[in-house]
């Protein structure tokens, strides 16, 4: 496997790096040295650190990145996605402390169009989505064993079963759209039936 080791400054301002890889590579590790160009570069005990950025189709992508921080290195694998469609595409790393600091650093990831196409479909791929999405059993598994009250009473912790609170969340439907072209902004709209 290649390793891509780049120099990367979190000072705003400046021209972001440009690192090229060919469409549909896989095989390699991007290591991210982080330095600032101007101050102190302090970071405390990491709590998050990811990657997201926007293909030049439009779709997003966004997923956990491993912080290494006796180096303040962030290391992240090259995955099918990110090189599925050709083009310059900005990325942004984020590392997040307990403190809730917030250090972004900016890249492009120039893909370079293969000579081939293979079968991988470019997708959007969020991790907060994602991750939403394999909790969904524990939620339904606690929604269905929760207790309600047929008839609310004052001070009562309980929904209401029979045509209240129960029946209207079973109801309700969500959809995701993309509504932007750069970063991984989506729109989440909650619809509910008319009665």
């Amino acid at each position: 496997m290649v390793t891509y080791k780049i120099d990367l400054d979190i000072t705003p301002g400046g021209l972001p790096k440009v690192l090229h890889v060919k469409q549909y590579q896989t095989d390699a590790t991007l290591e991210f040295k982080l330095h600032a160009r101007r101050g102190t570069l302090n970071i405390g005990n990491v709590t998050d650190c990811s990657i997201r950025g926007t293909k030049t189709d439009g779709n997003g992508y966004s997923a956990s990145a491993e912080f290494v921080s006796a180096s303040t290195v962030v290391r992240v694998t090259l995955t099918a996605q990110m090189t599925a469609v050709a083009g310059r595409q900005p990325y942004e790393i984020t590392v997040t402390d307990s403190t809730g600091k917030m250090i972004t650093a900016t890249f492009y990831l120039d893909v370079q169009r293969a000579a081939f196409d293979t079968d991988t479909i470019s997708d959007s791929v969020i991790r907060e989505l994602t991750e939403a999405m394999d909790h969904t059993n524990e939620i339904l598994a606690a929604y269905d064993g929760a207790q309600y009250d047929d008839v609310p009473t004052a001070g009562s912790v309980k929904a209401v079963k029979s045509g209240g609170i129960k029946t209207a969340i079973d109801a309700v439907t969500v959809n995701i759209t993309p509504v932007a072209i750069e970063g991984t902004r989506y729109k989440i709209n909650i619809v509910t039936p008319t009665p």
